[in-house]
């Protein structure tokens, strides 16, 4: 009889421990079952949302014929930079096809020829004084944009053989330092189409350039 007594807790412990174990197993088997059950499901497990990708600023480029619709169009009658262009030239000349070329300033050393890069600042300009392109100066907002005028605000770097045929040829036998004035007739330039909206169709335009420097290309030994 005292030995019976003596197993009766001990079988109690047993049977308590056992229950704990199933309640244990039972709550994990619940927890597997909720996990396989989010990751069935059409959702998927949830994720946090991808960071927000913002497009790059760009000058919006008006559509074609906003020009039309422009009673007036902003005009700059100088830029202090090209003021050298309001003086009279030093030697000026017509070359074929009615390119008129007159040199404001002469440079100095070897002379551009085909295949060069120059470096160049520039002011472009309409019959009517408009500016549509120059290096001097850049657009702060998108104001100048809906008119089409593209300031760029640093030097341009131009492969001369890649360039309208008046522009070219305008630049052919500069030397770095010359200012130069290009007459530029449309058929020698971007022909009846222009460029809308910056250049009208069938438009001559008017260049006023720097050259700061210029590289020829790489002779290629055999």
């Amino acid at each position: 009889m005292t030995q019976r007594s003596d197993l009766l807790p001990a079988a109690m412990a047993l049977a308590a421990a056992l229950a704990c174990g199933c309640a244990s197993d039972q709550r994990a088997a619940a927890d597997a079952s909720s996990r396989a059950a989010t990751d069935a499901s059409p959702e998927g497990p949830a994720q946090k949302p991808a960071p927000e990708i913002k497009p790059a600023i760009r000058d919006p480029e008006p559509p074609r014929g906003v020009e039309d619709r422009i009673p007036e169009k902003p005009k700059f009658k100088t830029i202090e930079k090209f003021a050298w262009a309001e003086g009279s030239p030093v030697r000026s000349r017509t070359l074929p096809g009615g390119l008129v070329v007159q040199d404001f300033v002469l440079g100095d050393g070897p002379e551009v020829t085909p295949g060069a890069t120059v470096n160049v600042d520039f002011i472009a300009r309409t019959p009517d004084g408009y500016i549509c392109d120059t290096t001097a100066v850049r657009a702060q907002g998108p104001v100048l944009a809906v008119y089409g005028a593209n300031y760029r605000g640093a030097p341009a770097d131009l492969l001369i053989d890649r360039l309208p045929p008046g522009w070219r040829d305008g630049l052919l036998g500069m030397q770095a330092g010359g200012k130069r004035r290009l007459v530029i007739p449309y058929a020698l330039l971007y022909g009846e189409a222009g460029r809308p909206p910056r250049i009208p169709p069938a438009t001559d335009m008017t260049y006023d350039i720097e050259l700061n420097w210029f590289s020829l290309p790489v002779e290629k030994k055999p």
